[in-house]
């Protein structure tokens, strides 16, 4: 009798896998049973790296932040670009998430699906929002627009980027030619 080998699992793997099975199927998918099925291990091992699926679930949102907002902002700042170019490598980024290990693309999608049923994912959804929203404002801000004009192209870009990434999900159209189009459009824009 052969005896399989025992895989040690981080808590990133679990977090990562919460990714798939909540872009895959919904909120509902995050329970620690199926997660330690798609693993091949035991429920032993999720409550060994969490408390709790409602602990779970804060390490997903805390993981999420960290890399979709504080880790990519920091990417642009550190590049040293100007703010067009730094605005240019943001939507490069983006759109390099289509295949991330968390989900990339779908994860942001299930993450605001699921922030419609679920009050901390929501409230997190809009600190998060909030964050991207003034990075925007202040990425055009600093490349020479008006407050007013940077904070209403910061919406439109980030409107843009919600839209592709939802279109690109469906085969309908590609989030960095279509992004890249846009943005070049309002780096055009009246700057007053």
């Amino acid at each position: 009798m052969t005896q399989k080998k025992k895989i040690r699992l981080a808590r990133e793997d679990w977090i990562l896998a919460g990714f798939r099975a909540l872009s895959r199927s919904g909120a509902s998918a995050l329970k620690a049973e199926a997660l330690a099925r798609e693993l091949g291990t035991t429920k032993g091992s999720f409550y060994w790296h969490f408390k709790d699926v409602a602990d779970f679930e804060t390490a997903m949102l805390t993981y999420w932040r960290a890399r979709a907002n504080e880790e990519v902002i920091a990417t642009v700042a550190l590049s040293g670009k100007s703010p067009q170019e730094g605005l240019q490598e943001l939507v490069r980024i983006i759109a390099g998430l289509r295949n991330a290990a968390d989900g990339g693309l779908r994860s942001e999608s299930a993450i605001r699906q699921w922030s419609v049923t679920n009050s901390r994912v929501a409230a997190a959804q809009l600190e998060v929002d909030t964050e991207r929203l003034n990075y925007l404002t202040a990425q055009f801000v600093r490349a020479g627009f008006s407050h007013e004009r940077a904070i209403l192209l910061g919406k439109i870009l980030y409107a843009a980027v919600i839209g592709f990434e939802y279109l690109e999900l469906q085969q309908l159209a590609a989030t960095q030619e279509g992004l890249t189009g846009l943005l070049d459009q309002l780096l055009l824009a009246d700057k007053a």
